[in-house]
């Protein structure tokens, strides 16, 4: 009954912004990426399950954005975009505030404030080939920590200039910067830049970023490097490598590479990763592999199927994207068929 008046309540909310949408030149947007198949993280807890058959959403959404002319070239721009859940109703209709803020753009490039994805994550995002589903790259073998975006954020996004472009962005407290704020409070600011150029076929991107972990506590530091290639707009490779120091004296070296082929409709990709050890001899890395076809239904729509499994090492606990923890010295895997959809006003 709940969620009937959630649902409700929404409808009757967009039916009376209608008018003011139209008249701002809204956008409403959004996409469904649902899987359905057996996942298992060979659980070895003896009374424990380890496999089961299961339907997920991931990182599915709606959205509303749009622009204003202010003249000579100026424009104010907004965003409000959610989190929405097709799986189950445990957090509701709304899920999650992704990115929303305001800002103003024009040929100097555009500012925006808000919460948005850091530029640390948008360096080489391209990479990425199977974002938003169980093979997604975050956790499985980038940083979780750091692959992310910020509460309380201000970014600058610069125009393009031959090939080049860069993206800055601080946040004064990616916790809470409301006052009052009592005198020990640990603030936990941050920054975060990316510079990315592109030539012909080939974008090549290095990121750095920087979370204070608190009052007393070692910063969270990580830096990225990524080159994509295109190769007659049919086949794309991609390499990362990452380094991440999570708040400790231990850091993390992660690879990944992955390929893409486009073919009648279809499009066959493949991935490998690995997590190396935190320090020596800890034995926690993992390594990652998935191998997906996807097949072009529509301008809109794609079906897929996929399998992809992450193999701990004897201390690692990494897991999949809607998987995780792992356990150690085991694998966690995911073979699933999804459907990607995507809808806009426009």
């Amino acid at each position: 009954m709940k969620s009937c008046r959630s649902v409700i309540a929404v409808a009757v909310t967009a039916l009376l912004a209608a008018p003011v949408i139209a008249q701002a030149e809204a956008e409403v947007y959004g996409n469904v990426r649902v899987s359905a198949g057996i996942v298992s993280d060979d659980n070895p807890g003896a009374a424990a399950e380890d496999s089961k058959f299961s339907v997920t959403s991931h990182a599915s959404r709606l959205g509303f954005k749009g622009s204003d002319d202010l003249g000579d070239g100026l424009s104010a721009i907004w965003q409000i975009e959610s989190q929405v859940d097709f799986d189950d109703s445990s957090g509701g209709l709304f899920d999650g505030m992704r990115n929303t803020f305001v800002g103003l753009k024009g040929d100097f490039g555009k500012v925006i404030a808000g919460r948005h994805d850091t530029p640390y994550k948008l360096a080489a995002k391209d990479a990425d080939i199977f974002v938003d589903s169980h093979a997604d790259y975050t956790g499985a073998v980038l940083s979780k920590t750091h692959d992310t975006r910020f509460d309380n954020l201000v970014a600058y996004f610069s125009p393009t200039w031959s090939g080049l472009n860069f993206i800055v962005g601080v946040s004064g407290d990616t916790a809470n910067d409301d006052l009052p704020d009592a005198a020990n409070t640990d603030k936990k600011d941050a920054a975060s830049g990316e510079v990315t150029y592109e030539i012909g076929p080939v974008s090549a991107s290095i990121a750095a970023q920087k979370i204070s972990n608190g009052t007393g506590n070692p910063d969270k530091k990580a830096a990225k490097a990524g080159v994509i290639y295109r190769l007659d707009n049919v086949t794309r490779f991609a390499f990362v490598y990452e380094n991440a120091k999570e708040g400790a004296p231990l850091d993390q070296n992660a690879l990944y590479l992955s390929a893409a082929h486009d073919f009648g409709g279809m499009t066959l990709k493949g991935a490998l990763g690995q997590k190396g050890e935190t320090a020596s001899g800890a034995n926690d890395g993992s390594d990652f592999a998935a191998l997906g076809l996807y097949k072009t239904m529509s301008k809109t729509t794609e079906l897929y199927a996929l399998y992809t499994q992450t193999a701990n090492d004897t201390g690692g606990t990494n897991g999949l994207a809607e998987v995780s923890p792992g356990f150690a010295d085991k694998t966690t895997n995911a073979l699933v068929v999804g459907i990607n959809l995507n809808f806009s006003s426009k």
